[in-house]
């Protein structure tokens, strides 16, 4: 697991909209029009991805932002980078 920690995580821009709905972010995957709702803390990660942070940062930075342990929410954070990775949405460097 310690190697994929290191890797960087971005945006896949060709493969996804988003927008706001009811004061939701949206994400639809264009290839097979899955449509994701974020909440705050999905939210937050979806935002920290910007292509030069690796997992380990995102995991800090997320964590810091709503003042809990990275230890109590690195496998929660990992979990949600791994289904944007599967979805197409992120790709890992």
């Amino acid at each position: 697991m310690s190697d994929k920690l290191t890797k960087i995580p971005s945006k896949a821009e060709d493969n996804y909209v988003e927008t706001e709905v009811d004061g939701e972010r949206v994400i639809m995957q264009i290839d097979k029009g899955f449509f994701f709702t974020l909440n705050d803390t999905s939210e937050a990660i979806w935002g920290a991805i910007d292509g030069k942070t690796d997992m380990n940062g995102i995991i800090s930075n997320v964590s810091a932002q709503f003042n809990v342990s990275p230890d109590d929410t690195s496998g929660d954070i990992i979990e949600l980078l791994d289904k944007l990775v599967e979805n197409k949405l992120v790709e890992l460097a």
